[in-house]
């Protein structure tokens, strides 16, 4: 099942350019893979001083998460927060310099009641730019 940016902003809490992903390409029930071109945009709220910084992809990886948990849930819609983040390593300084599109994969990693621990990378043109893992917890 592929969701497009619209139906995106319907299942998370962000609106506007703040929905940076584009459409989910695909998902089960342990993965996620999105698409964007959000990084090339002007107007998109993370961008410093002209610039994009690569940092910015913790955010481009956590919809991604917010996407999935929204997505493989069985109860009813709850907030997530972005616990911690472990082993990031970021091969760039930059997203915007990237000219292709960026994709976006989260793989689950443990699943429970308070939270949920994923692994993730950002990838354009097929080179890593951003890997890492992260805990969200629930609200």
């Amino acid at each position: 099942m592929h969701l497009e940016r619209d139906e995106i902003s319907r299942i998370i809490p962000h609106a506007g350019a703040m929905v940076l992903l584009d459409r989910v390409v695909n998902w089960d029930s342990s993965a996620i893979s999105c698409a964007t071109e959000s990084h090339l945009r002007l107007d998109n709220p993370l961008r410093r001083s002209d610039m994009l910084p690569t940092a910015a992809g913790i955010e481009l990886a956590g919809q991604a998460m917010a996407i999935h948990a929204r997505l493989i849930a069985y109860s009813p819609k709850r907030m997530g927060l972005l616990g911690g983040l472990r082993d990031v390593r970021m091969h760039r300084d930059r997203l915007d310099t990237c000219r292709e599109p960026l994709t976006v994969n989260a793989n689950l990693l443990t699943r429970g009641d308070a939270g949920r621990m994923y692994s993730f990378s950002i990838l354009g043109g097929g080179d890593m730019i951003m890997e890492g893992r992260a805990s969200v917890f629930f609200l």
